[in-house]
């Protein structure tokens, strides 16, 4: 292929290896969260020490999207390798989601037959018998298991005495080698221990990983790192992963509840913002795309609630919001001054014959409007001066202009 038909191929698209932005993928590094896999590996040390020995074990906790499955499979990689060259024997892998229908012990059993290519006997047989037939298997090939149970808490709920039963996994074999070791991965510590009711089991808080939501530096460099391993070069600024770092960062999109400090919901917005750019021809992904993206995501992007809230705004609210609306149009910015807008809002006013507002009531319209949800506020950066308030919309903007034209239409307003 010549140089040019490269360009050629390479012309319009945006994505390069879509893999990269799946739930699924494990990248090769754990970005902001190598002291969380250095922590996890001082509670499998035995196992490479002295294999076969101790029941090795360990729970992650954290919310949704914080890296706790990637963490648990990245750890194994190493933990695997380390195995091979300093034991000489394989450690296999279970990871079984109890989220996906494993809930009952034996449906748990029953998936780690299945990862291992055991097959499951025809007959019917009970969980000891099971766990026995996993064991001799181990035996048999000489090999290592880590089970790892994510999302244990629907397990939990299904069967409170289940978590007894991997607490003293040990002791069913206690006179033979401890070929199985378990990481447990939950959406909060408090949710295991209520359903500790069993004192080996509370002395699992002692292995405990906690991975916290990330702040908005620290998805700015993951989503960096994804968009370099995803995209082709220079079709997603780095204005684009700024934005979204600020919307999702644990410490500057609060307003997003449980889903603040999710690299997941981080992840899924450049994906989609990135796809529609490259769906409408475009070489490179604009803040409009990103726009879109949130509306699908985010609920606060629903433009139904938002049509109510627009609705109950009175005449020179609904003027003010279209002339942000128009500005960030105009510009391309995520961002634009309430000075700027302020100057269209107001040229705006002489254009339909009405008197605007005055400077005071325009800065009341921003700080209601940004209560509503309506748009975001940001303070003046430092050294910034005067009318330097940064403002933005959250939603679709043509849509969101169609739907402020409608109502004002309806007030008698020619737009």
């Amino acid at each position: 292929m010549s140089i040019f038909d490269k360009v050629r191929n390479q012309r319009n698209k945006i994505i390069l290896n879509k893999e990269v932005l799946s739930p699924s993928y494990v990248p090769p590094q754990l970005i902001h969260r190598t002291h969380k896999e250095e922590e996890l590996a001082k509670y499998f040390l035995d196992l490479l020490e002295e294999p076969g020995k101790n029941y090795s074990y360990a729970i992650i906790s954290g919310p949704q999207g914080v890296g706790k499955t990637h963490l648990a499979l990245h750890f194994y990689n190493e933990l695997k390798e380390a195995f091979k060259k300093e034991v000489g024997k394989d450690l296999l892998r279970a990871h079984i989601n109890c989220y996906l229908g494993y809930r009952s012990l034996s449906q748990i059993l029953r998936g780690i037959t299945t990862s291992m290519r055991l097959g499951t006997p025809t007959r019917g047989i009970s969980n000891t018998e099971m766990l026995e037939y996993i064991f001799r298997a181990l035996d048999k090939s000489d090999k290592y298991l880590l089970v790892i149970l994510d999302d244990f808490q629907y397990a939990l709920y299904n069967d409170r005495d289940i978590a007894r039963f991997f607490a003293r996994l040990d002791e069913r074999f206690s006179s033979r080698e401890q070929r199985i070791h378990v990481i447990i991965i939950v959406n909060s510590i408090n949710t295991f221990l209520a359903y500790a009711n069993d004192e080996k089991l509370k002395n699992w808080k002692r292995k405990h990983v906690y991975m916290p939501p990330y702040s908005q530096a620290e998805l700015f460099d993951i989503l960096r790192d994804r968009r370099d391993r995803a995209f082709y070069p220079n079709t997603v600024p780095d204005e684009i992963i700024l934005e979204i770092s600020k919307w999702i960062g644990v410490d500057t999109g609060k307003s997003l509840g449980a889903h603040s400090g999710s690299a997941r919901l981080a992840i899924e917005t450049l994906k989609l913002s990135a796809e529609r750019a490259e769906s409408l021809g475009k070489q490179q992904v604009d803040t409009e795309d990103l726009r879109y993206a949130w509306a699908e995501l985010n609920k606060q992007g629903d433009l139904m609630i938002v049509s109510e809230l627009v609705e109950r705004l009175n005449d020179h609210e609904l003027l003010f919001l279209y002339s942000l609306a128009s500005v960030l149009e105009v510009t391309g910015e995520s961002y634009v001054r309430i000075g700027k807008v302020e100057e269209e809002y107001r040229m705006l006013c002489e254009t339909l014959g009405i008197e605007p507002r005055k400077h005071t009531q325009i800065y009341e319209y921003a700080r209601r409007l940004s209560n509503l949800g309506i748009i975001r506020r940001e303070n003046p950066t430092k050294g910034m001066r005067g009318r330097s308030t940064l403002l933005s919309i959250e939603f679709p903007l043509t849509p969101f202009k169609e739907k402020l034209i409608q109502v004002l239409r309806r007030r008698n307003y020619e737009l």
